[in-house]
């Protein structure tokens, strides 16, 4: 009986040992620490940018769809059997549904987080709502002025084109992200192109270009995330 008690005694004597040596090493271990430290700022990277992709995603889908119905209304030989004022209510509902996007994406985004990094992730997102609605609350505004149509139909596309190339540039400078600051570069390049380009055509090429180049950036950045998603997985599982 004594020898019993007496071996599990020397037993708990030895787990408590081989416990207090394991512990320190996994505190006190700088590269275990500096470890710990990248995977929360992963965790934090990914909550506070999760689900920004749906804002390229949904803004390129309004200009391409958006832009292409008004190129087909205002050709010499119109396509579609609309005027211009319901293919510009298309226009604006479809920028309207990318807002709303804009908005549930950054409320999710930002549940959960405190301080700078909450503060950071809503206005990022917040930024591209409130320069879609007042770019086109000034071209509303404009437009009673005497603005002549031809006029009319190349602010229509430059000013939304300039203010989102200028965000995506401001986005790329900010995060360090060369793939963001490319497509802000792209973006304001195919605006001043499609100036040049003429009427209707200025129409086509923000359809295709500039709601095309949102949508390429928008798949690649998704790919990144999940790749980004999965390289965390293994830190996670092992922490």
């Amino acid at each position: 009986m004594y020898r019993k008690v007496g071996g599990t005694a020397v037993d708990l004597m030895q787990d408590d040992a081989r416990r207090q040596d394991a512990e320190p090493a996994e505190v006190t271990d700088p590269a275990a620490m500096l470890a710990l430290i990248r995977q929360q700022q992963r965790r934090t990277e990914n909550q506070l940018f999760s689900g920004f992709t749906v804002i390229p995603l949904s803004f390129g889908a309004a200009w391409l769809l958006g832009y292409a119905v008004l190129f087909l209304v205002i050709r010499p030989e119109p396509l579609l059997p609309i005027g211009q004022g319901p293919a510009l209510l298309i226009y604006f509902m479809l920028l309207g549904m990318a807002c709303v996007c804009t908005w549930f994406v950054v409320a999710r985004s930002s549940r959960g987080l405190r301080g700078g990094s909450q503060q950071s992730a809503a206005m990022y997102g917040i930024s591209w709502m409130v320069g879609m609605v007042g770019t086109a609350a000034v071209l509303i505004a404009v437009m009673p002025l005497g603005v002549s149509p031809g006029a009319a139909d190349l602010l229509w596309s430059a000013a939304p084109g300039l203010m989102a190339g200028m965000l995506l540039l401001s986005g790329g400078a900010v995060f360090s992200d060369v793939w963001q600051y490319g497509i802000g570069l792209w973006i304001v390049a195919s605006t001043a192109a499609s100036a040049f380009a003429g009427i209707p055509f200025h129409y086509l090429v923000m359809s295709l270009a500039g709601g095309g180049g949102l949508l390429v950036f928008g798949v690649f950045q998704l790919r990144a995330e999940r790749r980004a998603d999965r390289a965390a997985l293994p830190a996670g599982d092992g922490a």
